[in-house]
Formats: C-alpha cells, sequence, structure tokens
C-alpha cells in the first residue's frame, strides 16, 4: 500500500498569518506526496484530483509536479556519499540529493533543454551550485548549469537540511542509480512524486477541496 500526505498551506495560515513563511514552507496552496512514482499509482491520483477540480469547478493553477528519487547524502566539494558508502573519519556535510527527470523539468519551464548522459541541471536551495562536476555512485556528472531557481522549490516544506535538485536524462538514470551494489537492501533511495498547485477560490471552498480530496485517494 502506496502512503499520500496531502496538505493545505490556508490551513496552517490561521495560525501562522505570515505569507513569507507560508510562500517558503509550502509553495503551493494545496500540496500532495506519495511514495512511489510508478505509472499506474501516479495516474490513479491524477485522476482523483481532476474528478475533485471538475466537482468544484475549479482549476489547479500554477501546477507543478515532479517524480523523486531520493538520497540522504554527505557532501564534500562536488563528491557526495551516501550513507552506505560512509568510511569511518569522514567529514562531511549532511544534505538530500533529490533526482529529477528532465521531462519533469521541462514540462515546466518556457525553455526547455537537452541533456546529455553525463549532464545535470543543479539546484542548490542554500544557493549556487559553484562545481563543475558532481561525483555520486561512482558517476562524475558534468553540471550544465547552476539554476537560479526552481519551479515550485522542488515542493519542498522544509529547510532542515540543505537540498540538491539534480536534474538527469531521464528516468532511466535514476532506476540505474537506485540500482547501484552499494544501496541493495539498505532502503536508501526513496522513490515519490509530488504535485502541488492553488486554487482560485475562498478559503471555505478551498478547505472543503482539501478534505474531499484527502477522502477520495486510496488509503
Amino acid at each position: 500500500m502506496k502512503s499520500f500526505l496531502v496538505t493545505l498551506s490556508t490551513t496552517v495560515s490561521l495560525y501562522v498569518g505570515i505569507e513569507d513563511v507560508l510562500q517558503t514552507r509550502y509553495p503551493r496552496q494545496i500540496l500532495l506526496r506519495l511514495d512511489s512514482f510508478e505509472a499506474d499509482v501516479l495516474a490513479q491520483v491524477q485522476s482523483e484530483v481532476a474528478a475533485t477540480l471538475d466537482r468544484y469547478g475549479l482549476e489547479a493553477v500554477d501546477r507543478v509536479e515532479y517524480r523523486v528519487l531520493s538520497f540522504p547524502v554527505f557532501r564534500v566539494e562536488d563528491k557526495f556519499s551516501a550513507v552506505q558508502e560512509l568510511v569511518i573519519g569522514f567529514a562531511g556535510s549532511v544534505a538530500a540529493l533529490e533526482l529529477i527527470p528532465l521531462e519533469d523539468y521541462n514540462r515546466l519551464v518556457a525553455e526547455p533543454v537537452s541533456l546529455e548522459e553525463n549532464e545535470v541541471l543543479v539546484y542548490y536551495n542554500r544557493g549556487p551550485y559553484e562545481h563543475a562536476t558532481l561525483e555520486f555512485l561512482d558517476r562524475t556528472f558534468v553540471v550544465k548549469e547552476s539554476l537560479a531557481s526552481l519551479p515550485g522549490n522542488g515542493l519542498s516544506t522544509t529547510e532542515t537540511f540543505g537540498s540538491y535538485y539534480v536534474i538527469v536524462q531521464d528516468l532511466g538514470m535514476m532506476q540505474e542509480l537506485s540500482k547501484h551494489p552499494t544501496l541493495q537492501g539498505r532502503g536508501a533511495a526513496m522513490a515519490g512524486y509530488g504535485l502541488g498547485f492553488d486554487l482560485n477560490t475562498s478559503r471555505e471552498r478551498a478547505v472543503a477541496f482539501y478534505n474531499d480530496l484527502k477522502n477520495a485517494l486510496p488509503r
């Protein structure tokens, strides 16, 4: 059974009341996360979202969605090491490495880009990524561009650790890295899907929409 998390930023604003904080923690009014990016699971979720929008006569505004493969990592310069690779005496900063397929990124930007197999785009939520390469799981990737922004800020809802969003050539590259011998049987690679959008409606209808969508999703 796949797990789902649906959040509604408007309910939080009742207690916080600070728009800058809300925009940072909740880049979209409706945020949905699940722990899979299997095609049949995503189709079911997207169908429920579309049906709920239709029932309320609403549109998903500024829609952002990503398939993501996440790794907890330690970083030293341009070298990223999965926790399983660490050896005694290793020193580095803790971070999250989030792999996103180019197809998902291109769907959200005005000017699509292309990548070779060994090329990546990198967005770091704490500032520019200043290295020409990125090493991870025995692969050395050439950084084609250090991005100044990412649509929806990667749908991040926390700033506890720095997050490196790495756009790779395709889903096949993500699946290849997830099968690296270092990671097998350890649960280090976490597949996921994030969907976020805003609603042009009242707070009351947004809350009702949120409750109906949450109840419609499989448990």
